[in-house]
């Protein structure tokens, strides 16, 4: 990816405090509510169980948040972005959805078309954080609506589709979907698709540390998010 101006940087920078700053007051708003609590009756108080599962998406909105920051840092003085094996098999995809559904979420429903066997491919263990990226992207723009997720080898090629039920990423905005400078574009449209802490922008920063690409299409009611790593073997 080409380096960004200072522009770029501090609009992308403004982004992620704007998005940390949500997190952080529904975690500052519950603490004062439990502190106010009669805590002999939470058992049997549903504004307490609700306050504690807000607490819950609030830092895993947190803790994500951080990691795009780690990452957009790493990026931007030149160092590695991953920690993702060079070679590696692609990784149950299950472990991303697990990394974001946690103990919650069960009614989201995913539908996978997977091998029987493990796929070997280029950075393959970082297919289950980009399909995490893709989760929490679906939560927030397609949400209660089913997901598909499908893997596949097509010659030297290994393929994964995410395809959900919201509104596709507009054409004229997939190829700056993934870049610093097209965060800003994305907010505040429904087809823009725009995803917590700059969450898309580090999809392409990771399949692109991986040599893998990564990429929007599809049309309203059947978005897709793909991705096309180097298979091995």
């Amino acid at each position: 990816m080409q380096a960004p101006n200072a522009e770029e940087i501090g609009a992308a920078l403004a982004l992620l405090i704007h998005d940390l700053r949500n997190p952080a007051a529904t975690l500052s708003a519950n603490t004062s509510f439990l502190r106010a609590s009669d805590l002999t009756r939470v058992a049997d108080d549903p504004d307490f169980t609700e306050a504690m599962d807000d607490m819950g998406v609030a830092m895993r909105d947190m803790m994500d948040g951080f990691r795009h920051f780690g990452w957009l840092t790493r990026w931007l003085t030149g160092q590695s972005v991953g920690g993702f094996p060079d070679a590696d098999s692609v990784k149950s995809l299950a472990v991303g959805k697990r990394d974001f559904l946690g103990d919650g979420e069960p009614r989201l429903s995913i539908e996978a078309d997977l091998p029987e066997s493990q796929l070997p491919a280029q950075g393959g263990s970082a297919l289950a954080v980009l399909a995490r990226i893709f989760l929490e992207n679906a939560h927030r723009h397609a949400r209660g609506r089913p997901i598909r997720w499908s893997l596949r080898r097509e010659d030297d090629r290994v393929i994964f589709e995410h395809v959900d039920e919201g509104a596709a990423i507009a054409p004229e905005l997939r190829e700056a979907a993934f870049q610093l400078e097209g965060q800003v574009r994305l907010k505040g449209r429904s087809d823009g698709r725009y995803g917590r802490c700059l969450a898309l922008f580090s999809a392409g920063l990771i399949a692109e540390t991986i040599g893998a690409t990564v990429q929007a299409d599809g049309e309203d009611g059947s978005a897709v998010f793909r991705v096309t790593l180097i298979a091995l073997g």
